[in-house]
């Protein structure tokens, strides 16, 4: 049998031990990448028959314009890799510069000033493609539908985009007046 002295300092350590384990568990969440992050985009909304489109810049692309894969046709799926300012507000809202590459497979996200966004080839006509996100139909909104139809179409639509490069509009920004889109 071992002695009680012996067996307070392993509780200790075990204790401490024990208890590290939850610390290193937050720790590490801290520091980990966000999950999903936001681009803002200038856009142009058509209202067609009711349905209210966002058509961005990325949504037509000149392939000889970009880097990777250009063999790509209508229905594959494809990842548009957009280099974007990280001098925004902080480390999860971004404005876009620029894409610069396309491929059709999912990239880890390594760097910080890159993002990429999963779309649709729709149409092709020699090297330009056009791409459908499927975050450029708005949902249904008064408000949204009532802005368009006083002022020019051009707004400002924020897009979170999650681990799977799947984007979603959080926001529409049209005169100054900023639409939260629920989804």
């Amino acid at each position: 049998m071992s002695s009680p002295r012996r067996s307070i300092p392993h509780l200790v350590l075990a204790g401490i031990f024990l208890s590290a384990i939850p610390a290193l568990t937050l720790a590490r969440q801290s520091f980990a990448a966000p999950s999903q992050i936001q681009l803002t985009l200038p856009a142009t909304l058509l209202d067609e028959g009711g349905v209210i489109k966002a058509v961005t810049d990325i949504n037509t692309l000149d392939l000889s314009q970009l880097a990777g894969n250009k063999n790509v046709a209508v229905g594959d799926v494809v990842y548009v890799h957009l280099n974007v300012d990280i001098s925004q507000n902080d480390d999860t809202d971004y404005k876009l510069s620029y894409p610069y590459a396309i491929s059709q497979n999912r990239p880890e996200r390594s760097d910080a000033r890159t993002i990429s966004l999963r779309g649709v080839v729709s149409d092709r006509a020699g090297d330009d493609v056009s791409i459908n996100y499927f975050f450029e139909t708005l949902p249904a909104n008064l408000a949204i539908d009532r802005a368009i139809n006083r002022a020019a179409p051009k707004a400002e639509i924020t897009v979170k985009v999650n681990r799977r490069a799947v984007g979603h509009i959080n926001t529409v920004k049209i005169n100054g007046l900023t639409y939260t889109i629920n989804h």
